[in-house]
């Protein structure tokens, strides 16, 4: 109770971090604090949009399944995607899966494919059936295309990873 007190003050004064936690702390009914789904979600979409990556991944994660917030493709897209751009493995994952599964935009496989090798080693079995089939049914020039961009995605820290 005391720690929680602690993390209310910080995320009131401005700390996305704190902000984060605290929003995780009342979503899940966690560290001394009763379930609250509401508040949770302020605090954390609060952390989200000050760039908060893991908030970005919650707020994209519940909007694509639609339980605690009316499900939107398009928003857990948009926060998918700001995650992406900073690194965040899940995120980069499940934005493969929605252009695997054609989510919130046109169904793409070459750039599924894209974002599941940038997703990290945590990622490398997920979908490791799709990856394989995407890749047999590209021609040489496209597979050679997402090798292109999967490289460009890599060094440019996360920021061009379209094909």
């Amino acid at each position: 109770q005391e720690g929680m007190k602690w993390w209310l003050s910080a995320a009131e004064q401005g700390d996305a971090r704190a902000q984060y936690l605290t929003g995780f702390y009342y979503f899940n009914g966690t560290y001394g604090v009763e379930k609250d789904v509401a508040t949770g979600l302020k605090w954390i979409r609060t952390a989200a949009e000050r760039g908060v990556d893991t908030a970005q991944f919650i707020m994209g994660r519940e909007y694509y399944e639609g339980v605690s917030l009316e499900q939107s493709f398009s928003d857990a897209l948009r926060w998918h995607r700001l995650a992406a751009s900073q690194g965040y493995f899940p995120s980069q994952h499940a934005l493969g899966n929605m252009y695997y599964n054609g989510e919130g935009v046109i169904k793409n496989e070459k750039q599924a494919l894209v974002w599941w090798s940038v997703s990290g080693p945590s990622f490398a079995y997920a979908n490791l059936d799709d990856r394989d089939v995407v890749r047999e049914e590209l021609s040489a020039d496209d597979l050679a295309a997402v090798q292109l961009t999967i490289a460009r995605c890599e060094e440019s820290g996360y920021q061009e990873c379209d094909l």
